[in-house]
């Protein structure tokens, strides 16, 4: 997924794309990510 801006939505809809499109029979998804403030747990629970 690639955007003109980064935004904690943007990074969220991508994680659930991971989990629901890309990998839904996964145990764990190990995501590696750089130091950018959007990469926080707390973007992944406000949904």
């Amino acid at each position: 997924m690639v955007a003109e801006r980064r935004a904690l939505e943007g990074f969220a809809a991508c994680m659930q794309d991971l989990t629901d499109i890309h990998f839904p029979e996964a145990k764990w998804i190990r995501a590696v990510l750089d130091i950018h403030s959007t990469h926080t747990e707390a973007v992944l629970s406000s949904q």
